[in-house]
């Protein structure tokens, strides 16, 4: 008798630890699974956003273009999602006007993107410009010109004569 009670006890530990790991396992794909949802519904809502912007941005729906990139930025997950409401940012402030707030998005969009693109160096020139800054306008845009020599953009000579005009005319205005 003692045997069997022992091994009775045995099967039945076995059963328990079946049981407990069992248990984990489906909490933790339950987690995983809710994580995944949410990321899934995180990256909705960004593209969405990014989907809508220019809609916002034509009709003139600035603030509420800038509030939905705001409200979205912290369910970005990935590095691309992240620059693109930071550009999508910046290209807002263009269309509104608000050259120090160009400035702002535009270096996040540097900083984030590790460093300056032809396209934030031109933006944040043409608001040094807008804003009487110019040196620093002539800075941006003459590394605006490096950046764009180094590209393969197809607009890259053209773009880089308007900014070689746009240094002469700030120059001139000295």
């Amino acid at each position: 008798m003692p045997q069997v009670e022992q091994e009775k006890r045995k099967s039945n530990t076995t059963l328990k630890v079946v049981i407990v790991v069992l248990i984990i396992v489906l909490a933790v794909g339950a987690g995983v699974g809710l994580f995944l949802y949410q990321r899934d519904q995180d990256r909705k809502a960004v593209r969405g956003v990014l989907d809508q912007w220019q809609t916002l941005v034509l009709r003139g729906r600035y603030d509420e273009a800038l509030k939905r990139i705001d409200n979205v930025y912290p369910r970005a997950h990935s590095k691309q999602e992240q620059l693109d409401l930071l550009y999508y940012k910046g290209a807002t402030n263009v269309a509104k006007g608000d050259m120090r707030a160009v400035q702002t998005s535009f270096k996040a969009y540097a900083d984030a993107k590790g460093g300056l693109t032809y396209e934030s160096a031109r933006q944040l020139g043409y608001a040094a410009a807008q804003l009487g800054q110019k040196r620093e306008a002539i800075d941006y845009y003459k590394q605006a010109i490096e950046l764009f020599k180094k590209s393969d953009n197809p607009r890259a000579e053209a773009e880089i004569r308007e900014l070689e005009n746009r240094i002469r005319a700030l120059e001139a205005a000295k």
